[in-house]
């Protein structure tokens, strides 16, 4: 069964949150339209907001669309770099209506495998520069890379990670409609 692009989107975040032990309240999840970012939600008390995008490579994004259509196996090479490099530059350009609370940006990976395991420097080689702009231009408070394959954050920027934004360890979220 299929879910809507809301859907899909609160459980992937849903996902990074628990794996990244961010305090934000599961209940307080909830889908937006443009021009507002993709998710809202309460951070240890206070608003905020994520825009969410898949890092995939498009060549890979089509052979899966079609192997799931025709109930087939099918493989091909695909880049790591362009998606990653096209997922920070593209929402970097793009405006949201926030009203001022803080942005976060959710690059994750879910059909496309990551890199890291081959090459560890290959997102903050890539992307650190865009991330360090995007943060320094005051619109996005952070910058977040996820691995669903894995469950796990693979970078974020800044680093460290403000202590008030981490839920105590061993702190499970429960998946949110919204």
């Amino acid at each position: 069964m299929l879910i809507s692009k809301a859907e899909w989107e609160r459980q992937m975040f849903v996902q990074f949150v628990d794996a990244a032990r961010l305090q934000i309240d599961p209940a307080s999840i909830v889908s937006r339209g443009p021009p507002k970012p993709d998710i809202e939600f309460i951070l240890s008390g206070s608003r905020g907001f994520a825009e969410l995008v898949e890092v995939t490579d498009p060549y890979l994004a089509r052979r899966h669309s079609m192997s799931l259509k025709q109930h087939k196996i099918t493989g091909g090479c695909f880049s790591q770099v362009v998606p990653l490099v096209y997922a920070f530059r593209s929402k970097s350009q793009k405006t949201y209506a926030t009203d001022g609370a803080p942005l976060m940006l959710l690059a994750y990976y879910d059909k496309q495998y990551p890199a890291d395991s081959v090459d560890p420097d290959l997102i903050p080689r890539e992307v650190g520069g865009v991330a360090a702009d995007m943060v320094a231009s005051g619109v996005w408070a952070m910058t977040w890379v996820y691995d669903s394959w894995r469950k796990r954050v693979l970078w974020v920027y800044p680093e460290p990670v403000r202590e008030v934004w981490l839920a105590p360890p061993n702190t499970r979220m429960e998946p949110t409609r919204g």
